[in-house]
């Protein structure tokens, strides 16, 4: 998105800023690149590749932006870098949130990390 858009100025969006994206029924949290320059126009948004097979997007279809809620899976993995174990619950919410593509690579790797060397 161009970073003078009216979104990112009334909703407080910045480069990087996880954000929800929904088109129709689908929707995915996505990290936000922002451009400078006149590539996009201030009404447009670009998505990666994987953004645009997830959500079976065509050019032109229109997309809402939001804040994300608060995913309770980095709850859980908050509580495993503290040295917690973790019960089949919170397992299963971490899986699910990293299948559906909710968490970012770093969450992810965090969550890894956490877990490594008999953790």
């Amino acid at each position: 998105m161009h970073k003078n858009c009216h979104i990112c100025r009334s909703e407080g969006f910045e480069a990087q800023a996880r954000i929800e994206i929904t088109l129709g029924e689908c929707s995915i949290i996505a990290t936000l690149n922002t451009v400078d320059s006149d590539l996009l126009s201030l009404e447009e948004a670009s998505l990666s590749n994987y953004a645009w097979d997830r959500l079976a997007a065509k050019e032109g279809d229109q997309i809402y932006l939001s804040h994300p809620k608060p995913l309770e899976s980095l709850k859980y993995i908050h509580s495993k870098i503290y040295g917690n174990e973790l019960d089949k619950k919170a397992l299963t919410n971490i899986i699910n949130d990293v299948v559906s593509g909710r968490l970012s690579d770093i969450h992810i790797a965090t969550f890894l990390t956490s877990i490594a060397g008999n953790r």
